[in-house]
């Protein structure tokens, strides 16, 4: 949804975007840094995706949990 703006169950284009907060989820990437995710929200069937914004932050996610 973050790149076609169309819900990919109803095929809505009714895609609201919503940023975390302090009360949302965040990854924690290290000791005081943490990945902050968008939620794409369908606002027809409900059908929601999370994302994270920063490229930084994925790699720091694969640094951290990637097993390889």
């Amino acid at each position: 949804m973050k790149n076609s703006n169309t819900c990919p169950k109803c095929n809505s284009s009714y895609i609201a975007k919503i940023k975390s907060d302090s009360l949302g989820s965040r990854i924690s990437t290290g000791t005081f840094s943490i990945a902050q995710t968008s939620y794409y929200v369908c606002c027809s069937c409900g059908y929601t995706e999370s994302w994270i914004d920063n490229q930084d932050d994925l790699e720091k996610i694969k640094g951290k949990f990637l097993s390889q």
